[in-house]
């Protein structure tokens, strides 16, 4: 290699090491500091966080925006997209808080929470819906959820793969698990579905459902309790899913009193944003003329 070349290297080399010692240097000194003054850990850490997700961050302000368009009784449309923009970054930020308080938690009770803490969005819109009585709405958004975790997340992962190779694995192990309980899942929504079709004037279709509806809730808190006790030592690569994975430096900072605060106003803010898209819906369904299914999924 021509010495240029060589020289050239070697000094972005020795830029990019600089740079990283810089840091490591700056964030000791951060923990350092916030361990003297509690106060500046629980500010300086949720800055920081926002700061290092300045895109994302940035719509939080459509929360307070899709409050001032329902009070001022603006259109429905309007509040409709402020809230559904909104839930974004607080669903992101749920995401963190959970990982945190995951990590701080003892092993097990990390892994349950870790666990649940993923569809609190999810449970929180059904809930919404549910108490307003918009039951066609919420199997829509049921359907749409189950439609975007199968087809969405996997399109886009196999659309960035030449991206992810470096970590992106195929474990058998886990793909056993997950294709078992996808299979049970399918036939728990399946099978009622055909007996309602088949047998339409059944009075059993209501016992049907709820039997397999608690077949998958204890499915759910049986796959829970078989990763706390052993799928982390029979599934390979779940450890880094768990409650002692890697945090950005912005995150790892965040005390977890600071972090179960921010998740219980993050998904108290998600229930007030979802009471305002259930609101809006029929004037929406109305002006768009759309469905609720097509809303919904």
């Amino acid at each position: 290699r021509p010495p240029d070349l060589r020289s050239t290297a070697f000094d972005s080399y020795s830029s990019s090491a600089t740079m990283a010692f810089a840091s490591d240097l700056e964030h000791d000194a951060m923990v350092r500091q916030w361990k003297d003054d509690p106060t500046e850990a629980c500010f300086g850490s949720v800055s920081r966080l926002l700061a290092a997700n300045r895109m994302i961050a940035g719509m939080l302000f459509l929360v307070p925006l899709s409050f001032i368009s329902y009070g001022l009784g603006q259109a429905p449309e309007s509040t409709f997209v402020l809230a559904c923009f909104g839930i974004v970054p607080l669903l992101w930020l749920i995401g963190r808080c959970t990982q945190v308080l995951s990590a701080a938690c003892p092993p097990v009770v990390g892994q349950l929470f870790a666990g649940g803490g993923g569809a609190a969005v999810e449970v929180l819109l059904c809930v919404a819906g549910v108490r307003q009585g918009r039951v066609v709405l919420v199997q829509a958004l049921l359907v749409g959820l189950v439609l975007s975790r199968l087809l969405l997340s996997l399109g886009v992962l196999l659309a960035w793969e030449g991206g992810l190779e470096d970590s992106a694995q195929f474990e058998p192990e886990r793909a056993k698990v997950q294709t078992s309980l996808m299979l049970i899942s399918v036939l728990g929504v399946a099978l009622p579905t055909a007996h309602g079709v088949l047998f339409r004037d059944s009075e059993a279709i209501a016992d049907v459902s709820h039997g397999f509806a608690f077949l998958l809730l204890s499915m759910h808190f049986q796959y829970v309790m078989f990763r706390v006790r052993t799928g982390t030592h029979v599934l390979e690569g779940t450890a880094r899913d768990g409650p002692n994975c890697a945090l950005g430096k912005e995150v790892e900072l965040m005390p977890a009193s600071t972090a179960a605060t921010l998740l219980t106003m993050c998904c108290g803010l998600v229930l007030v944003c979802a009471e305002y898209l259930f609101n809006s819906v029929p004037e929406v369904v109305a002006a768009w003329s759309v469905s609720e299914e097509f809303i919904g999924i």
